[in-house]
């Protein structure tokens, strides 16, 4: 197993290595990352990692139940918050 970090871009861009997507990984860390836009190797990574991934991943209807314990429906409620956040600054 690896702790690699991904980003896929438009489908054409593929930013991936061991960095972390904030400042401290990208000015004060010494971490690895590569920018690929060879699109045989994006629809490979697609192909291997996202499709198997989406295959197991169930869609958020928007709905946060408290059955999990109060932790649990923070930390939903929060990343709720969080992966709406850019469509509420952006649009």
């Amino acid at each position: 197993m690896t702790h690699v970090k991904a980003m896929l871009i438009d489908e054409n861009i593929l930013i991936i290595g061991s960095t972390n997507f904030d400042y401290i990984s990208y000015s004060v860390e010494q971490e690895l990352f590569a920018v690929i836009t060879n699109q045989e190797i994006i629809d490979d990574f697609k192909r291997r990692i996202i499709e198997i991934d989406l295959q197991k991943s169930r869609k958020f209807n928007g709905e946060i139940k408290y059955r999990s314990g109060l932790l649990h429906y923070l930390i939903l409620k929060m990343l709720g918050a969080i992966c709406t956040f850019p469509t509420k600054v952006i649009g």
